[in-house]
């Protein structure tokens, strides 16, 4: 086993979210961005500033699941659980239009 070539640095993440990270496309990109420049800055590197190994960065599968959010936050905001905001994202695309009382705080 050649170690010079066989070295991968792994990392694991379990990043902290927020709604406001699934607002948009841009603002899903811009966080999952910076924790990428954040994992970046933790490499091993050689003197010359390069790193020192391929490395690989891995997310829950569960980062991805509130992407179903997007185009929807005026919808879920208000929701206290993930099945009460998909079950508003299913209701309001399964008639089409906005979700009468969705925005106005109501619950439902």
């Amino acid at each position: 086993m050649d170690t010079a070539t066989d070295l991968v640095e792994l990392f694991a993440l379990q990043p902290r979210v927020s709604l406001e990270d699934y607002a948009s496309p841009a603002a899903f990109t811009a966080r999952h961005r910076a924790l990428a420049a954040k994992v970046d800055a933790l490499r091993a590197r050689d003197a010359s500033g390069h790193p020192r190994a391929p490395a690989l960065v891995v997310w829950p599968e569960s980062v991805g699941a509130p992407l179903l959010f997007l185009g929807h936050m005026h919808r879920v905001r208000q929701s206290t659980s993930l099945q009460g905001a998909l079950k508003r994202v299913r209701l309001s695309e399964a008639w089409g239009c906005g979700m009468p009382g969705a925005t106005s705080g109501r619950r439902r």
